[in-house]
């Protein structure tokens, strides 16, 4: 499982508190295909209500972007882009 952080803050820099209820999309591409994700709000310590932990299972080696989303219009000119290694074969993850 990978996972990164997110971070938001307002216009004046100060954190700006974030929840489900917030229209924020986060979209992970792999070969044309959407990878599913799940999201956390808020740190383990007070003050992070800013933070939000994105996870998703990374199946296939390759490149993948990573598009965020906050009410409809992207956080960057363009996506973030992230490769994956092949890593070693284990035969505990075999069919």
């Amino acid at each position: 499982m990978e996972f990164f952080f997110l971070q938001f803050y307002r216009m004046n820099s100060t954190p700006y508190p974030v929840s489900p209820e917030d229209y924020i999309l986060v979209e992970i591409m792999h070969n044309n295909t959407f990878i599913n994700s799940s999201r956390e709000y808020g740190g383990e310590k007070w003050g992070q209500g800013n933070m939000m932990k994105v996870s998703f299972t990374v199946r296939e080696a390759g490149s993948y972007t990573i598009s965020v989303l906050v009410q409809g219009t992207l956080i960057t000119d363009k996506p973030f882009t992230k490769t994956f290694l092949p890593g070693a074969v284990s035969k505990y993850h075999l069919i």
